[in-house]
């Protein structure tokens, strides 16, 4: 499988992340990415035949492996060959706005 290169850098900066930890899972990466006020958030890029794509989502229970990923119910998908990071992004607070809110 062709290696995904994503700049972590690059997305720590443009996520306003705390923290960026890089896992290869073989079949996709995964990128954990942690914010102050213990707020997680998982990526998982996969490489496809024409384009690069990725799954947002909050930490959930079970095995984080991309499988796992693709099936699990929530979270949102992502399409982009060039700037991943700034699609991330906008995922990101798509589901940070759509996420319960605390009274």
């Amino acid at each position: 499988m062709k290696k995904i290169f994503l700049d972590k850098s690059k997305l720590k900066s443009c996520l306003n992340a705390e923290k960026v930890i890089e896992n290869d899972l073989g079949s996709c990466e995964l990128y954990v990415i942690k914010f102050q006020q213990d707020e997680d958030y998982l990526v998982f890029v996969f490489q496809g035949r024409n384009t690069r794509y990725f799954k947002i989502m909050r930490p959930f229970i079970g095995k984080w492996n991309c499988y796992e990923a693709i099936y699990h119910a929530e979270g949102l998908f992502g399409f982009a060959d060039e700037n991943l990071e700034f699609k991330i992004k906008e995922k990101l607070e798509r589901l940070k706005e759509s996420e319960p809110r605390e009274i």
